[in-house]
């Protein structure tokens, strides 16, 4: 069964609602097993984490190392859950599985959703972005905030309607590669 999606310029994508479930499944399963197995597995705490839990004590505009905003993140979910390193271990894990949902929307508007979902899963496999899943800290969040960067530079390269394309050879020429 596939359900409808709108893509760039309105025409209409499908994509397989199995792939998509299978693709959910796996994400909650490496978010639940990297937010537990560093507290069942009695792991050195990671000192990028130490930092932010003693940083979200006294919030501020920036720190001596660091811009601010991931100590904000985690100060907003201090509001609603407890302080403590299970909620930075979550919010690691969140990140990555965000940084995952973000490759799979913009490899289901580039492949079919069966390669889309192995393109996924073979992201997963690099351990620079799970190895880490547990980490909370500023490289966690850029991972993130590169995953939609390159998905609006692609929204906006495969639009009919983008100002960039007819005055960028390069993107001309990837555009019509496509």
């Amino acid at each position: 069964m596939a359900r409808q999606l709108v893509g760039p310029g309105g025409r209409r994508e499908s994509v397989a609602v199995p792939e998509t479930l299978l693709l959910a499944a796996y994400v909650a399963g490496c978010l639940l097993t990297w937010s537990l197995l560093p507290l069942l597995g009695h792991w050195n705490v990671p000192a990028d984490n130490l930092e932010q839990l003693a940083w979200v004590l006294t919030p501020d505009w920036g720190y001596a190392k660091h811009p601010p905003f991931p100590t904000w993140v985690l100060w907003g979910f201090e509001q609603v859950f407890p302080h403590g390193l299970p909620l930075t271990y979550l919010l690691g894990g969140l990140q990555g599985a965000m940084m995952l949902a973000i490759a799979w929307r913009l490899a289901c508007e580039t492949l079919d959703a069966r390669r889309a979902l192995v393109a996924v899963l073979l992201i997963s496999g690099m351990t620079y972005y799970t190895n880490r899943l547990h980490f909370f800290n500023h490289n966690t969040a850029l991972m993130v905030c590169h995953a939609g960067a390159a998905y609006c530079v692609w929204r906006c390269v495969s639009s009919p309607y983008s100002p960039l394309v007819p005055h960028s050879p390069a993107l001309r020429m990837a555009k019509a590669r496509r």
